[in-house]
Protein backbone atom coordinates (compact mmCIF):
# COMPACT_ATOMS: atom_id res chain seq x y z
CA UNK A 1 0.00 0.00 0.00
CA UNK A 2 1.73 3.25 -0.77
CA UNK A 3 0.98 6.92 0.59
CA UNK A 4 -2.13 7.48 -1.85
CA UNK A 5 -3.79 4.84 -0.03
CA UNK A 6 -2.75 5.10 2.98
CA UNK A 7 -3.79 9.01 2.91
CA UNK A 8 -7.84 7.57 1.48
CA UNK A 9 -8.25 5.40 4.00
CA UNK A 10 -7.78 8.00 6.89
CA UNK A 11 -10.22 10.11 5.22
CA UNK A 12 -12.46 7.40 4.75
CA UNK A 13 -11.45 6.44 8.96
CA UNK A 14 -12.82 9.87 9.39
CA UNK A 15 -16.18 9.63 7.01
CA UNK A 16 -17.01 5.99 8.76
CA UNK A 17 -16.64 7.56 12.29
CA UNK A 18 -19.00 10.55 11.38
CA UNK A 19 -21.64 8.26 9.74
CA UNK A 20 -21.54 5.92 13.46
CA UNK A 21 -23.51 2.73 11.66
CA UNK A 22 -25.37 0.69 14.17
CA UNK A 23 -24.68 -2.50 12.93
CA UNK A 24 -21.68 -4.53 11.59
CA UNK A 25 -24.29 -5.61 9.18
CA UNK A 26 -25.27 -1.71 8.17
CA UNK A 27 -21.22 -1.40 7.68
CA UNK A 28 -21.25 -3.82 4.90
CA UNK A 29 -24.11 -2.72 3.32
CA UNK A 30 -22.90 0.70 2.93
CA UNK A 31 -19.38 -0.53 1.70
CA UNK A 32 -21.36 -2.67 -1.02
CA UNK A 33 -23.73 0.60 -1.60
CA UNK A 34 -20.37 2.31 -2.32
CA UNK A 35 -19.17 -0.07 -4.80
CA UNK A 36 -15.26 -0.68 -2.29
CA UNK A 37 -16.59 -3.52 -0.42
CA UNK A 38 -14.87 -7.27 -0.96
CA UNK A 39 -16.16 -10.40 -0.64
CA UNK A 40 -19.41 -11.50 1.43
CA UNK A 41 -20.96 -10.26 4.51
CA UNK A 42 -19.10 -13.61 6.75
CA UNK A 43 -15.75 -12.64 4.70
CA UNK A 44 -16.57 -9.02 6.20
CA UNK A 45 -17.29 -10.31 9.52
CA UNK A 46 -14.00 -11.99 9.83
CA UNK A 47 -11.99 -9.19 8.43
CA UNK A 48 -13.51 -6.68 10.78
CA UNK A 49 -12.40 -9.13 13.67
CA UNK A 50 -8.60 -7.70 13.38
CA UNK A 51 -9.20 -4.78 10.76
CA UNK A 52 -11.34 -1.05 11.27
CA UNK A 53 -13.60 -0.62 8.91
CA UNK A 54 -11.66 1.47 7.10
CA UNK A 55 -8.94 -1.36 6.65
CA UNK A 56 -11.47 -3.26 4.65
CA UNK A 57 -12.11 -2.87 0.82
CA UNK A 58 -10.78 -0.80 -1.76
CA UNK A 59 -12.17 3.11 -1.26
CA UNK A 60 -9.90 4.13 -4.10
CA UNK A 61 -12.12 1.90 -6.43
CA UNK A 62 -14.76 4.22 -6.38
CA UNK A 63 -13.59 8.07 -7.60
CA UNK A 64 -16.64 9.65 -6.85
CA UNK A 65 -16.46 8.63 -3.02
CA UNK A 66 -12.93 9.59 -2.67
CA UNK A 67 -13.26 13.15 -4.08
CA UNK A 68 -16.46 13.81 -1.83
CA UNK A 69 -14.05 12.75 1.08
CA UNK A 70 -11.16 14.65 -0.27
CA UNK A 71 -13.97 17.60 -0.82
CA UNK A 72 -15.39 17.67 2.55
CA UNK A 73 -12.63 17.08 4.45
CA UNK A 74 -10.57 20.11 2.31
CA UNK A 75 -7.82 18.15 1.47
CA UNK A 76 -7.65 18.96 -2.10
CA UNK A 77 -3.88 20.43 -2.41
CA UNK A 78 -2.72 17.63 -0.54
CA UNK A 79 -4.32 15.09 -2.55
CA UNK A 80 -3.47 16.70 -5.69
CA UNK A 81 0.07 16.27 -4.84
CA UNK A 82 0.22 12.89 -4.31
CA UNK A 83 -1.30 12.45 -7.29
CA UNK A 84 1.13 13.99 -9.18
CA UNK A 85 3.82 12.31 -7.09
CA UNK A 86 2.07 9.12 -8.33
CA UNK A 87 2.26 10.12 -11.88
CA UNK A 88 5.57 10.82 -11.72
CA UNK A 89 6.58 7.49 -10.18
CA UNK A 90 4.63 6.04 -12.97
CA UNK A 91 6.40 7.68 -15.42
CA UNK A 92 10.30 7.00 -14.32
CA UNK A 93 9.24 3.49 -14.28
CA UNK A 94 8.01 3.67 -17.67
CA UNK A 95 11.49 5.47 -18.45
CA UNK A 96 13.57 2.96 -16.84
CA UNK A 97 11.21 -0.08 -17.93
CA UNK A 98 11.89 0.83 -21.63
CA UNK A 99 15.69 1.19 -20.74
CA UNK A 100 16.21 -2.93 -19.82
CA UNK A 101 17.74 -4.39 -22.67
CA UNK A 102 16.83 -7.94 -22.44
CA UNK A 103 19.39 -10.80 -24.35
CA UNK A 104 18.93 -14.34 -25.03
CA UNK A 105 20.70 -16.86 -23.47
CA UNK A 106 22.49 -19.04 -25.44
CA UNK A 107 22.91 -22.86 -24.07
Amino acid sequence: MHDLDAYVRDMAAKYYLAKNFKTKKAEHEHLVELGIAIGSYRTYLEDRKRTPMHGIGYPRKNDAFVNELVVTYGYEAQYQALLTALADAEAAYKVALAKIVRQAVKP
